[in-house]
């Protein structure tokens, strides 16, 4: 099987760039910064496994699309911030000046917080928009209930038909309320992978690593003072895991859980985007080994390049075996892996 993944690229860009610019009352200078920053959006990673996930889970990747738009817009606005003087003091992302180069730090940082709100704006939106379904599904049934009765000609007629709507009617009103639970359930597991004991953790562990770096101390003085002991690699991978793998997780848990995945299906996908997330960082750091930045924390500086390819590749294969037990319902989410595995850049 070859998955073509130029669609779901296609999708993913459209949404993103769709939800800033359908975005009410937002300044057009303003507006202009946040497109700027979402806009050319690399391999938009993460919104293609938020859709390959709801696939896994037997879902469609386009009723994934409220998630995935979310996932990249909080993946945009890390970006935005990890740009920052104060953080990476990066002047280039994807081959152009990065947002506080090309529109100032001021505008960066409140560029980042627009685009996590509006991340969680389109969360709740899609909640709000699933229980109005429900509201309407419940009334439209309960009219045709009572139509029905009118129309009944005797009292067996009437009570059967009325016993046939409420059948009908609680279906309906059950299948709505699952979704709604699926619904918030996704946006939960997005905003925890987001927050101060996932992703952002890992950028204190990395803000810290680079101070104490410039400082003159020692990866194991770094992992001591965070609990790791004298295990620099431990510290490093971890860091790895929060700051990449958490988001990455989030991606593809959020979309199967929207599509009614079970807590074993959401156990192995956490597990293979672990996994995934912790060679994808590997790979990148092999990409920017040869940076000039020395205290930004890097697997490929502090143990080597070769060492670090050697590692994505086994990061890589146990993304693989996490879902070896779901045959054919796992094998874009294979395929990707591999694929990014392999990437030039």
């Amino acid at each position: 099987m070859t998955t073509d993944f130029t669609e779901y690229k296609r999708l993913a860009d459209e949404a993103a760039i769709g939800a800033v610019e359908c975005a009410e009352g937002i300044p057009e200078d303003f507006r202009r910064i946040l497109l700027y920053a979402v806009s050319d959006g690399g391999k938009r990673v993460r919104p293609l496994l938020c859709m390959l996930g709801a696939e896994f889970a037997g879902g469609k990747k386009e009723d994934a699309l409220p998630f995935a738009v979310a996932i990249e817009l909080i993946h945009s606005y890390s970006l935005v911030h990890d740009d920052l003087p104060c953080m990476d003091d990066d002047d280039e992302r994807r081959g152009k000046p990065s947002v506080h180069k090309a529109f100032g730090e001021g505008a960066a940082v409140l560029a980042g917080d627009a685009l996590l709100n509006l991340a969680y704006e389109r969360l709740f939106s899609e909640c709000a928009r699933m229980a109005s379904e429900k509201d309407n599904a419940a009334c439209a049934n309960a009219a045709g209930e009572n139509a029905n009765e009118a129309d009944a000609r005797t009292a067996n007629e009437k009570e059967n038909t009325t016993y046939s709507n409420m059948a009908v009617v609680n279906t309906a009103a059950h299948t709505a309320s699952e979704k709604i639970n699926n619904a918030i359930r996704a946006a939960k597991i997005i905003a925890r992978s987001a927050g101060a004991s996932g992703m952002i953790k890992g950028q204190v562990f990395d803000v810290g690593y680079a101070a104490d770096a410039a400082n003159g101390k020692t990866a194991r003085e770094t992992a001591l003072r965070h609990g790791f002991g004298n295990d620099a690699r431990a510290f490093v991978i971890e860091t790895s895991r929060l700051k990449t793998s958490e988001l990455l997780s989030a991606a593809v848990m959020s979309g199967a859980a929207a599509a009614g995945a079970g807590d074993a299906e959401l156990a192995a996908l956490k597990e293979y985007a672990d996994n995934l997330g912790l060679a994808f960082q590997l790979v990148d750091d092999v990409f920017d080994s040869g940076g000039k930045n020395d205290t930004e924390m890097s697997y490929a500086r502090a143990f080597g390049v070769d060492v670090a390819r050697l590692a994505a590749k086994k990061y890589t294969a146990a993304a693989i075996t996490a879902l070896y037990d779901y045959g054919t319902r796992a094998e874009s989410l294979i395929e990707f892996a591999n694929l990014l595995l392999k990437r030039a850049h």
